[in-house]
């Protein structure tokens, strides 16, 4: 990824499409991109299920698709809204940068896809209102003909009123977006320590340093942990200890006997089978239900009807991590250990993900480049680096401004 980015950027093309760009980077590389981007002489048009449009005079355009809102709102400055076969356009404005928080270097920022998101919901429910208001008229007029039209003394009101009815614009109902939920089972308690390292060090080539060395960490049931670091960290290496898939050169792995940990591995696609359906791969991993069990199980992660039907193969890639949390949700986990489980989720998925992790009762860790998911779920920051695991003094915000000012600082 951070090849391909480097290569279309330094180009400087007229056109530069970019789907996703903040997938498969670490949080340190997305910092510098929106940083990057944000001071690009040139128009900068994000596509996702809506069009992110940011203008520059007399320059180029940058094409690219994302749901990470806090880049969106970093870089994005006006709003084309794609649906229902129409595009609606909503004007942003940039705001100075003593009324927020600065990003990076750059004096303003912009904020506009949160902006955009209230304006677009507060649009729909005018149309809404308009909608019913004229639907509730028209009821009125048909009531009023359907009782007099034939009546000799009221016929021509009756009349009148089948004109006016007949040159009413027609109007369409709003489509409305369903509000997506997830829902993870509650977990019963279990003692302390629950899940902990202790004086750990791993590494994978002898000859090379430790990518951990003599880490101590301690995770319980209220734990709500974000791990950042760069590429090659050891963030996901500290992950695969805790779940037990890689076992300590040094110290030691202490947790519950009785604890049950979830994990949601980066690369979560290829631990499903293409030639199932969810159906049938939910039954070959923990069978003994039936097919509408089964069924009902995936429509707590939004996999409903004839999807939980189809070959996994053919879902995409926010319904293959539907799929992935379902598996889950039915370990009955006390721990869940997410690896960029937002990669390939919609906003709306990505919504329902942090509200079901937020009200769970369980503990969780999570591997993010996204700031406004680490923010909303986690209350801890610990930065994976040089060896260690270090809790950050600050928020994420904080620890991405260090990243870009370290960044600038270098030679």
């Amino acid at each position: 990824m951070r090849l391909a980015l480097a290569r279309a950027l330094f180009v400087k093309p007229a056109l530069l499409l970019l789907d996703e760009p903040s997938n498969h980077i670490d949080l340190n590389a997305l910092a510098w991109l929106e940083d990057y981007l944000q001071t690009w002489a040139g128009t900068l048009l994000v596509v996702y299920a809506c069009h992110f449009l940011r203008r520059c005079p007399d320059t180029d355009i940058i094409i690219q698709r994302s749901h990470d809102r806090a880049f969106l709102d970093a870089v994005a400055t006006d709003i084309v809204h794609q649906h229902s076969g129409r595009l609606d356009y909503y004007k942003g404005q940039v705001v100075p940068s003593h009324v927020s928080y600065k990003i990076g270097s750059y004096p303003f920022i912009h904020s506009n896809f949160s902006q955009f998101y209230s304006t677009k919901s507060e649009r729909e429910r005018n149309l809404q209102r308009e909608y019913d208001a004229q639907m509730d008229y028209r009821k009125h007029l048909q009531a009023f003909i359907d009782r007099w039209r034939y009546n000799a003394n009221r016929a021509a009101q009756a009349q009148s009123k089948i004109k006016i009815l007949e040159k009413l614009p027609e109007l369409t109902p709003p489509e409305t977006e369903e509000t997506e939920s997830f829902r993870f089972p509650e977990t019963e308690k279990i003692s302390p320590p629950v899940l902990q390292l202790d004086e750990v060090s791993f590494g994978y080539d002898p000859a090379k340093p430790l990518i951990l060395n003599k880490v101590h960490i301690d995770v319980g049931l209220d734990s709500r942990i974000a791990v950042v670091g760069a590429n090659g960290a050891g963030k996901s290496t500290l992950i695969k200890l805790l779940t037990g898939e890689l076992q300590p050169m040094a110290g030691h792995v202490n947790r519950n006997g009785r604890l049950r940990v979830g994990y949601f591995a980066q690369h979560h696609v290829d631990t499903l089978v293409p030639t199932m359906t969810p159906v049938q791969f939910l039954a070959s991993r923990f069978p003994g239900r039936t097919e509408q069990e089964y069924r009902s199980h995936l429509g707590n992660f939004q996999i409903s009807g004839m999807t939980g039907l189809q070959l996994i193969g053919t879902l995409s890639g926010g319904q293959k991590s539907r799929v992935a949390f379902s598996l889950l949700s039915l370990q009955n986990p006390h721990i869940l250990l997410l690896d960029e489980p937002t990669n390939h989720l919609d906003l709306e998925g990505l919504d329902a993900l942090m509200h079901a992790l937020s009200t769970w009762n369980g503990g969780v860790i999570i591997i993010s480049h996204d700031e406004r998911f680490i923010t909303t779920v986690a209350k801890e920051l610990w930065v994976c680096g040089d060896g260690a695991v270090t809790k950050f003094k600050g928020d994420v915000q904080a620890y991405k401004n260090l990243i870009v000012s370290n960044i600038k600082a270098k030679p």
